[in-house]
C-alpha cells in the first residue's frame, strides 16, 4: 500500500485550537493545558493520509517517545535513504509517527499507548 493511502487520525483544527486562539509554536507545558488537549484529541477521526496531508483544517496527533537510560538520551541522524527529504541529516532525539486506529480504539490514552509501542519496536526494536 502507498503511504498516502495509509489511514491516520486526525483532529479538527478549529476544534483543537479553539480557532486559533489558542494556537502557538514550539512547546507548552502545564498540566492543565495537557489535560485539555488531551481530551480534545480524543475527538479523532481517521482519514487517508494524503488527504490529510493537503488539508491544513485537520491536526494530525504523532505518537512521539524520547528514549532515556540513566543520564543519556537516544538519539540518531537520519539518513539520505530515509523517505522524507526535509528531514534528511537531521537528529532526532526521539522516534514517532502517524497515528493509527486499534482495534477497540475508544479511548485516546490506550490509541496513543498503543501506537508509541508500535514505534519503539519498528524502530528500536524495544519490546514494551
Amino acid at each position: 500500500m502507498n503511504k498516502m493511502d495509509e489511514k491516520i487520525l486526525v483532529v479538527d483544527r478549529g476544534f483543537l485550537f479553539e480557532n486559533e486562539e489558542t494556537a502557538f509554536q514550539g512547546v507548552k507545558t502545564g498540566d492543565g493545558f495537557i489535560l485539555q488537549t488531551m481530551h480534545k484529541l480524543s475527538k479523532f477521526f481517521e482519514v487517508r493520509r494524503g488527504d490529510a496531508e493537503n488539508n491544513p483544517e485537520w491536526k494530525q496527533p504523532i505518537s512521539y517517545v524520547v528514549v532515556k537510560r540513566g543520564d543519556s538520551v537516544f538519539l540518531y541522524e537520519r539518513l539520505k535513504a530515509g523517505g522524507e527529504s526535509r528531514l534528511h541529516n537531521s537528529i532526532s532525539i526521539g522516534v514517532g509517527g502517524h497515528m493509527n486506529m486499534v482495534n477497540g480504539g475508544n479511548n485516546w490514552f490506550n490509541i496513543m499507548m498503543h501506537n508509541i509501542n508500535k514505534e519503539l519496536n519498528e524502530e528500536l526494536d524495544i519490546k514494551c
